[in-house]
Parts: C-alpha cells; structure tokens; sequence
C-alpha cells in the first residue's frame, strides 16, 4: 500500500469518533506537558550554585535526575559533586561505601541515559552554532528532552489499554471512554504532565507491557514466550523493584493449568514438572535483569541485597489497606474515585476472559497490599497514590467492563440507546472534570497534597463544589465509605470523622532515621490530650482550658512546663483515640492532676488491657508507662482514663474525675538480651 493510501486509510479512522477523543486525550496530554514550565521562583539564575534550583525536575524528580546526570556526564554513581553543585534539599546521608547515596532505583535512568546524552550532543552542536546551553545537563533544554519520555509512555499505555478492553471487554465506545478518564480522572494525569520527573506513568507502562504480554499469549506453552515474560518483569522490576509482585498473574495461569491437569481436563507432555519449569525459567530471567540494580546499590551503599531505604521501611505484617484506599490523606479511592471504578470493574470481565480479570485484580489486590505495608502508606506529597498508578492498565480494563455491564443493566429497563450513552458520558464527564479541577492548579511543579485533607471540596471550582460540600457536611466524602462507616461504628463516632482523624501520627521517624534504626532513641513527640486533639476524643472529656496554678495549703503551685493545656474528664471513664504508624513498643508519660474531693486512683486502659494504676497526690504527676508490641495496633488505639467523676472544680458545672494534660510518646528501647543461666558443672567424684 502506498504512503497516500496509508494516510487516507488514517485519516479516514480519525472520523470515527472514539478514536477521534482517544487521539484528542493523548494531545491533551503532550499539551499539558509542553505548557509546564515548572521554574522556580527564579528562573534567570544560572543553574549549578550549589542551590536547590529545580526546573522540571522536582522533590524525588530532582535526585533520579541527578542520578541520570551522574550515569552519562560523569560516568559513575558518585553523587557527592552532583549534589554539591546543584543542591541537596534533604542533605543525602553518606553510605558505607563512603560516598553520599540515593535509593531510588536505576531502571528509569537507564531508561533516560540515552536521551540525556543525546540532548548533551545536540546542546554542544548548538553551541557550536552560536547558542549558549550550559553543558552540565540540569537545564530546561535537557530536561525538556528527557522527561518527554513520560508522554510517550502515557500514549503507550493508553494504546495499551484501550487494545485490550477492546479485546476482552469488547463494544465501541466503553473501551474508549474507559481509557479517556483512566487517563484524565486519576493521578495518572498528573504524573503525565505535571511531574514527569516521577517515573509513575514509565512503572505504569512497564507494568503494562508484561501484563499485556501475558493475557495475550494465555495458552502458549513455548520456552520463547515464558523467556519473554521474564524479561519484561525484569525491566518492570528495574523501574520499580515491586513490579516483581506482577509476577502473580503468572503464578494464577500455571497454578489452574495445574489443577486443570491434576483433574484430567489437560493434558502436558512435561506435566506439573514442567509447568514449574517455565515458571522459574521467568522468574531466572527477571532475578537476571535485577542483578543491575543490585549491583548499583552495592556500588553506592557497599552492600548486596536489601532495599537502601532499610529493613524498617515496609512492615509486612501491620498494613495500612483501608487507610491506602480510602483516607482523606491520598487514598487512592478517596481521592480519585475512577480508580475505586476500574477497581470494581475487574469483576465484570466476561466470563470467557475470566482468567484475564482474575488475574488483573489479583496483581491489583497485591500492588495495595504491597503500597499499604510501606513507611509513608500515603506516599508523601502525592496526587492520590501515585505508587499505583502503575495500575493504570488493570483499571482501563476493568472500567471499560463495568460501562459496558452497566450498559446491559440500563437497556434492561428499555433506555434507548442515546439515553445510555449520555448516562455513561455525563457520569465520566463529571469525575474527568473533578479530578482536572484539582490537577490543572499543580501546573509549573506545584506539589500535591501531603497531609490530612477532611474538606474534600477544598479548591473545587463550582458546579463541583455546590454538589459536594452538602455532602460533605452530612457524611464526610462518600468515596470513604465504607471504612469511613466501620470507624463511626467501631469508635461510635460520626461517619465524617473519618476524613479528619485517619491519617495523622504524632510518632513518626524519619527516613534517615529507619535506615539505622535511630529513631528508637532519637524519635519523641506529643499527643496533647488537654488541648489541640478534639477530633481524637471519643467520650467523657471537657472542654480544653488554659492550665492555671493550683493552691495546695494556701500555696500556688504553678503546673509543669508541659502542660500548657487541660481539660477534665467528665465521666467514669473517658476514651481517646491515639493514633500510631510503627509497630514497635512506646513508651508514654501521661500527665493527670486530681480534682478537688477527687479521686486520687486512676487506671489506664490501652486497647482494652490495663497498662497502667497510679495514685495521683494533690497536683500533677505524670503516669509512665510501657505499651508492648502485643498491646498496641498500628492505626488506632484506644486510651481510657479510668476515674470516678465525682470531685469538683473551679469553673465546671458538675462533677469531673481528673484533670488531662499532654500524653508524651516516645519508643520503648528492646530489652536487654539476658543469657540463659549456666548451669553448674557437675561435681567429678573424687578418684578412687
């Protein structure tokens, strides 16, 4: 065919109108891409001062590209002058190969190494031709090349991933409208444009090229296909060493081939032997790749194996799933509810794709799992959870089959045709614009959200703030539902309550501090239940008031420093909500004062067990206590204050049981390991 022909043909599918808006979403984003001119606040200083003077590169952007810098200008992984000469916001601690380190991995600046030392090529050639772009690679020429990449991916998944809802979803318009608002209604959009110095949307489309990969060739048994997928899960690996968890979908295929032979409905020549072969033969490969970036981190932290970020930076056994979907805090449903859709949608797969669907939820449900075990669940400042928008691909396909499922339901009720179409646009339309209303404002590398957010409504322009704030008020964010609804029921709080509690931590170390197991000794704080902590309360507490001097025997005793604030409590028993990230032992001191006629005993209750008795005196004492590892729950716990209000006090109405000041949180130090006792020698008879 000629190249007329081929154009014709090209222009003639552009008529339809589907592929029309899918082409229009993917300009949308080269668009956005281009107008972001992310400088800081000023752009005529001439970069390298030893300043931190982002351009495109911003945050964790700004290290991976000083990584990049470092691979094709300097040819080494030796940061310290990188660092030196263009800034280090979050002074990179020195490692045990002597040299300052930065743990992100190497995938995505091998991915950009070629192209950084393509724009040097060009920069020096347009020097010689009379322009003046400085050589040493942090300048927006360079970047604008690099980062470019970021689109290309963002196009590559979406082809991806309207390819394969049109395979297993089937239908015209839901696999094109589903990968319109994947692409625009979630962080995906963000992290496209925006922020292309988060390597998201490149983990996303590796993430997408092995999962695309593999539903594919379900069937094949071939040695090549099994050596293909290897590779691709080592390089999704590489770009972002969880991806080797996508190795799941895998793992679900042979284990039903498996059962499928052990019930006689297969037959396999190599039978379960060698299904596992092939198996270990993908996994072999992957293992193969990742030798890379193990070998990087024993270069730069002199050590083989474990992440850099140390051991202490996941916690397997204490993860954070309700909170990673649904806090107000970046929850990935909370925040962008498509993605709580597409989430959904996987079950609505076709039947004769069932195994697809299966195995898309499945390396969804780990990805979570996986996300909600790390340090940070909420992912720092993030544009909802930006960790999963690597699973951008799974929520394509599983939107697109909950349209064309919803589709069915409503054409059962005899809604025309046009009438469905204009239920699903309006609907998408509506959260498409949502989530642009709060991504379009982060233009020129404004960070996104980092903290508690209860007003979700917050910075919505109208319509979209005239709907959600009476929704807000009665019930808090509806896409919090239904953890939002176990938290009112478990503490017997409001359902809202929810977006403004969950989320928070008094006790959190620092980063460096995990690395080293510091934080221990160094990492204190405050939980001030005498003033500051009024959403925390749960019952039978007053109002905060200033602490004043209390007269003991005519004399005025002024309170201790710490306790600024106070309020009494106001039943039997009063219960407050402590909030906790680590699952390591603390230590608390808890500061009480009695009432006038007061009770002087006071029991403390920590989830339920007694963890601490004390008798007060005339004036404040503070309570110390150790809560054990087997006590406490990461997320919340529950602290009751056990004492009879039956005492009395200047300025209260009625009877109150002791006055509460700040509860001071520390981490318990482990217990000295104590040897066995030796048992004594056996006295040897004597000789004969």
């Amino acid at each position: 065919m000629s190249v007329r022909l081929r154009v014709r043909a090209a222009v003639a599918r552009l008529k339809r109108l589907e592929i029309a808006l899918v082409v229009a979403t993917c300009a949308a984003l080269g668009a956005m891409y281009c107008g972001n001119a992310a400088w800081d606040d000023h752009p005529e200083v001439p970069r390298g001062d030893g300043k931190y003077r982002p351009i495109l590169a911003r945050g964790d952007g700004h290290l991976y590209y000083l990584m990049a810098r470092s691979t094709v200008l300097d040819g080494d992984w030796i940061f310290d002058n990188d660092l030196a000469r263009f800034g280090d916001p979050w002074a990179q601690r020195k490692t045990a190969a002597g040299r300052k380190g930065i743990m992100h991995p190497i995938g995505p600046i091998l991915v950009w190494a070629p192209l950084l030392a393509s724009a040097e090529g060009l920069a020096w050639t347009a020097d010689k031709l009379g322009a003046d772009i400085p050589l040493h690679g942090y300048t927006m020429f360079h970047m604008r090349i690099v980062f470019a990449t970021t689109v290309l991916f963002a196009w590559l998944v979406i082809l991806l991933g309207w390819r394969a809802t049109r395979r297993w979803v089937g239908g015209r318009w839901g696999p094109a409208l589903a990968v319109i608002a994947i692409a625009l209604g979630t962080g995906f959009t963000y992290y496209a444009t925006f922020m292309p110095s988060y390597p998201h949307v490149m983990d996303a489309c590796g993430a997408a090229l092995f999962l695309h990969y593999w539903a594919t060739t379900i069937g094949r048994r071939d040695l090549r296909r099994f050596a293909a997928l290897g590779g691709l899960l080592g390089v999704a690996t590489l770009i972002r060493s969880q991806e080797l968890a996508l190795g799941v979908v895998l793992a679900l295929e042979l284990g039903a081939d498996a059962w499928a032979i052990l019930m006689g409905r297969r037959r396999d020549a190599t039978g379960i032997l060698g299904l596992g072969a092939r198996g270990a033969l993908t996994l072999a490969i992957a293992l193969a790749i990742f030798l890379i970036q193990l070998y990087e981190w024993r270069v730069v932290y002199g050590v083989w194996g474990g992440l850099p970020q140390g051991p202490r930076f996941t916690r397997f056994g204490h993860p954070f799933v309700l909170e990673t979907l649904f806090s107000s805090r970046n929850g990935w449903f909370a925040t962008t509810p498509l993605a709580l859709f597409g989430a959904l949608g996987l079950l609505c797969v076709p039947r004769q794709h069932r195994l697809v669907g299966v195995g898309l939820a499945l390396a969804l449900i780990v990805q979570v799992y996986l996300c909600s075990t790390v340090y940070d669940w909420w992912s720092g400042s993030s544009f909802s959870q930006r960790r999963l928008v690597s699973m951008s691909y799974p929520l394509m396909v599983g939107l697109a089959a909950l349209l064309v499922a919803g589709a069915r339901v409503v054409a059962r009720l005899r809604v025309p045709r046009w009438g469905r179409m204009a239920i699903g646009v309006l609907g998408l339309a509506w959260f498409v614009g949502w989530n642009l209303a709060l991504v379009l404002p982060l233009n020129s590398g404004k960070a996104a959200n980092a903290e508690v957010r209860a007003a979700w409504s917050a910075g919505m322009p109208a319509p979209f703030r005239w709907v959600a704030r009476p929704i807000e008020r009665a019930m808090g964010n509806p896409f919090a539902l239904p953890a939002s609804a176990y938290f009112a029921l478990r503490y017997d709080l409001p359902v809202k309550r929810w977006d403004e509690v969950v989320g928070v931590y008094p006790l959190v170390p620092g980063l460096d501090e995990l690395k080293d197991g510091s934080y221990v000794a160094n990492s204190r704080a405050t939980w001030d239940l005498g003033g500051g902590v009024e959403a925390w309360l749960v019952r039978g507490f007053g109002p905060a008031k200033k602490t004043t001097p209390r007269v003991i025997n005519e004399v005025s005793v002024p309170p201790p420093g710490a306790v600024k604030n106070s309020r009494w409590t106001t039943a039997d028993e009063a219960t407050a909500l402590v909030p906790l990230l680590m699952p390591d032992a603390i230590s608390c001191k808890l500061w009480l004062a009695p009432a006038i006629d007061g009770p002087r005993a006071v029991t403390l209750r920590w989830n339920g067990e007694v963890v601490a008795e004390a008798d007060l005196g005339d004036t404040w004492r503070a309570v110390e206590f150790v809560v054990t590892a087997d006590v406490l729950r990461t997320g919340t716990n529950t602290l009751t204050i056990a004492a009879p209000a039956t005492g009395h006090a200047d300025g209260e109405s009625g009877p109150v049981g002791v006055a509460v000041g700040p509860l001071e949180l520390g981490f318990a130090p482990p217990p000295p390991l104590v040897p066995p006792p030796i048992a004594p020698m056996p006295a040897r008879p004597a000789a004969p």
